[in-house]
């Protein structure tokens, strides 16, 4: 199980899934790819992979210890996980979770697996002092917390697993930005989704159980995000409402 040592005070609500994220985790086999997902050409593949890991270098040469990587359990942080301890095997990387307490109890299960996976990390988890109720509310918590919970870990940056080709809100991402004094870098913003899907493949990384039953993008449990609808985008299942104001979410410090 997590060291509770690097996770602070938990709210009540958050330790009552205990019993319930740990009987998922017995239950539930780890999975380290997708077979037949997409296709992408290995070869350009390489080249991103070469670039991601030289800027996840330059940030974590430049911010260790005050760093950390921000942490959904989704494909893409793990990519960025994977990149990561491709280059620090042995160092005490620290990974940030912004947890609403709406987030799918595979999603937990899963986080804690990872853990037990790679126990050099330290895990610092962000929790709201009470349960977010509806959607609505969770999206404003996390737009919040994107900033705050830097801030409260004394972190100087984070390292942020978002895409150019996930949204059009997301399609110019710099490298390298600041927000509200603390820097991100985005080392993975050209890989695609195809990408994603054979570097953890390539290199054994864990995938969230949920990417086997339908969900191509997962953030907090329904009705928040559903399955994707065949032929949707890559996000299709997300709640909408959220999906059509990205754009003004990332000006308020959105990852």
């Amino acid at each position: 199980m997590i060291n509770e040592e690097t996770r602070g005070d938990l709210p009540e609500f958050v330790e009552a899934r205990n019993a319930d994220m740990q009987k998922i985790m017995d239950e539930t086999p780890i999975r380290y790819h997708l077979s037949g997902q997409m296709q992408c050409d290995k070869d350009l593949l390489e080249n991103k992979m070469k670039i991601a890991k030289v800027r996840i270098s330059d940030v974590v040469e430049e911010y260790y210890p005050d760093i950390a990587i921000a942490m959904s359990w989704g494909k893409d942080s793990m990519t960025i996980l994977g990149l990561a301890l491709e280059l620090y095997p042995q160092l005490d990387l620290k990974v940030m979770f912004t947890d609403t307490g709406r987030k799918f109890v595979e999603t937990y299960a899963f986080a804690n697996r990872v853990m037990e996976i790679y126990p050099q990390l330290k895990r610092l988890d962000y929790h709201n002092e009470v349960p977010l109720l509806d959607c609505d509310s969770c999206r404003a918590w996390k737009v919040t917390a994107a900033t705050a919970a830097p801030k409260h870990f004394g972190l100087r940056a984070l390292i942020v697993g978002i895409r150019h080709d996930e949204h059009p809100a997301r399609a110019d991402t710099p490298i390298l930005t600041q927000v509200d004094g603390v820097f991100r870098s985005h080392p993975i913003v050209e890989f695609t989704e195809a990408d994603i899907w054979a570097y953890l493949e390539l290199k054994n990384i864990p995938v969230h159980p949920l990417y086997t039953e339908g969900y191509r993008s997962i953030g907090c449990a329904p009705p928040c995000t559903v399955k994707t609808p065949e032929g949707a985008a890559e996000r299709g299942g997300r709640q909408q409402d959220k999906e059509v104001i990205m754009h003004q979410l990332r000006g308020k410090g959105y990852w």
